[in-house]
């Protein structure tokens, strides 16, 4: 499973930021035609164990899946600080990013730890 969220995340991208909001989130889209894949990789994120303890009563994270229907897109998301801190943070740090997609990691983890400090 591992792999294959590392090969969707070469697709798309998982780090941006919500200008409205002003806090970081995960997200990955699939054409909702691939919604049983989406599932399956949010049962996965749910039974991740934590990465670090940081914040004592994290909850496992909280995703939802939503559906652009305009354009047939499903979106999985998560945007849950301490659920992204540390759950999903940690998970990703395990995998190999070749591509550019590992610099805009470092950078979104960057973001992550200080929002989760409090300098946002």
């Amino acid at each position: 499973m591992k792999h294959l969220i590392y090969g969707l995340m070469k697709r798309t991208i998982p780090d941006r930021m919500n200008r409205k909001q002003f806090s970081p989130y995960f997200q990955l889209a699939q054409h909702s035609k691939n919604l049983i894949l989406l599932e399956a990789i949010a049962l996965n994120l749910k039974s991740l164990v934590k990465g670090i303890t940081f914040s004592v009563t994290t909850p496992s994270p909280v995703i939802s899946i939503t559906l652009n229907k305009r354009t047939s897109v499903s979106v999985l998301s998560i945007s849950n600080i301490d659920s992204l801190y540390d759950f999903l943070m940690y998970f990703l740090l395990d995998m190999p990013f070749q591509t550019r997609k590992g610099e805009d990691y470092d950078y979104w983890c960057l973001v992550l730890h200080m929002h989760k400090l409090g300098y946002f």
